[in-house]
């Protein structure tokens, strides 16, 4: 493999060596092309498909599954059935996948193998799932469940590459790159998806958008970055056997680092906030704001698509900003008092979804939820990487995305239950006022579990654990 010009390696002794921008940016290269995956696939094609497919299977305007039987707002409940399903698979894979690729060998490290395999089952489940649309709904949700757990094989133990790669000193600003390159994937795909593609008339267009984005940017991941070698390890999957193997992919030293534990509560409600927000967007647009049209500036937006299109435009605008900034804040001023701040810029932009009906102070307030999200994920990401075992790092990294993930799921099926309580007699002001009320809730609960975290940094364990085992030999 060949390396970037100052890639990262180590030298005898030396530790990791500093990188320099352009490393951050092709080391991010992959971030960037899932980002645009699941901003354009979970935030606009899920909603939109599956409001499509669920129509197909309606019976009088209601939904028979087995003995159990859906009225009212059906979309909002297959929705939920998707999403959780799917993204619960993802929160089994990714720590699943990270903790192998912690003790794998090969000629090309430890991580390349997965993200080379992953990438290409990530690539025929991508059509598979473009296929299945014309199948109907039973059809699309297996090949989205599919889609989560294969691209998983290759993004968990990618993100186990960001502490392996970069020394201590430069994570935030490692961190303010990565966010950064998230932010643009999403707000890429989401003006894609405006400006260039219907996707309820040209979803194959879009697909295959996805589908080369990914593919060149793994190509880019494969063959400019190249892995240290790894530390010693203390414990690893391979040298566990039977059934306590796969425990162990999910197992943490909790007593050993409960900062850790208690940051994965405060990411998995700070995300959950975001998440509600993106998972309602479609269906609050053309549900509260539709009545009153999309007008902005004296013009009129076309569809509720390309008004959410928009409003995530807005957000991941200004997340990108706030997550170059904050990285590198971050570096300088700590990591818990910008993770704080952004679960208050959370709340300020998620009330005025309860009352507000114009589109323009909608997109206003869009923009404390991109600071909100642009500086949380950056920071996020540091102080993860500064509390974790450098030697199992995948796995660490692996468990910290089920934080990442679940909120995902944990979102539309709170919203879903919310939804079921108020939305009476076709009141949509009182079904999503309760779910955007909710996601206040939950970055105020984000910031109440970052209260118990202590920033520090885990430094040169592996140090300590190589001692350790010639000591034990």
């Amino acid at each position: 493999m060949a390396t970037t010009s100052g890639a990262v390696k180590v030298g005898a002794g030396s530790g990791l060596k500093r990188m320099r921008f352009l490393d951050y940016i092709v080391f991010s290269s992959y971030q960037l092309a899932f980002s645009f995956l699941w901003g354009a696939i979970g935030v606009i094609i899920l909603p939109a498909v599956n409001q499509t497919l669920t129509n197909q299977l309606l019976v009088n305007g209601k939904l028979a599954f087995g003995p159990f039987v859906f009225d009212g707002d059906v979309k909002v409940t297959t929705l939920a059935i998707v999403s959780f399903t799917g993204l619960t698979l993802a929160a089994l894979s990714q720590p699943m996948f990270g903790t192998w690729s912690d003790s794998f060998k090969s000629p090309i490290g430890k991580r390349m193998p997965f993200i080379a395999v992953g990438s290409i089952l990530t690539l025929i489940t991508l059509g598979g799932l473009t296929l299945a649309v014309i199948l109907g709904w039973f059809a699309f949700f297996l090949m989205y469940c599919a889609l989560q757990f294969v691209s998983n094989t290759a993004y968990g133990p990618y993100h186990g590459l960001l502490p392996d790669m970069v020394p201590e000193l430069d994570r935030g600003k490692a961190s303010g790159v990565l966010g950064g390159m998230q932010m643009l994937g999403t707000v890429a795909s989401g003006l894609a998806l405006a400006v260039f593609f219907d996707v309820h008339k040209n979803l194959t267009g879009a697909m295959l958008t996805i589908i080369v984005l990914v593919a060149v940017c793994a190509l880019i991941t494969l063959f400019f970055l190249h892995e240290p070698p790894p530390p010693p390890g203390r414990i690893q999957p391979s040298e566990v056997k039977g059934g306590r193997r796969l425990l162990a992919v999910f197992s943490i030293e909790a007593k050993k680092y409960p900062d850790f534990v208690w940051l994965l509560f405060a990411r998995t409600w700070t995300l959950t906030g975001i998440a509600t927000v993106s998972t309602y967007a479609l269906y609050w647009m053309q549900d509260v704001i539709k009545p009153q049209g999309y007008k902005l500036f004296g013009l009129t937006i076309g569809t509720p698509s390309q008004a959410v299109s928009m409003l995530l435009a807005i957000v991941i605008m200004f997340a990108f900003i706030a997550a170059m900034v904050s990285g590198t804040l971050s570096d300088r001023f700590g990591r818990k008092p910008l993770i704080a701040l952004s679960g208050v810029l959370g709340i300020i932009g998620v009330l005025p979804f309860i009352f507000v009906r114009d589109l323009g102070m909608v997109l206003l307030a869009a923009i404390f939820i991109g600071l909100a999200y642009g500086t949380f994920t950056a920071v996020d990401w540091a102080m993860v990487t500064d509390l974790i075992p450098r030697s199992q790092a995948g796995k660490y990294m692996g468990v910290s995305n089920l934080a990442t993930a679940m909120p995902q799921a944990i979102a539309p099926l709170l919203g879903g239950i919310l939804a079921a309580i108020f939305a009476t007699n076709g009141n949509y002001d009182a079904e999503y006022g309760a779910i955007f009320a909710g996601a206040a809730v939950y970055f105020l609960l984000g910031i109440l579990f970052l209260t118990k975290v202590r920033e520090h940094k885990v430094r040169e364990e592996e140090v300590a654990i190589g001692a350790d085992l010639e000591q034990a030999g």
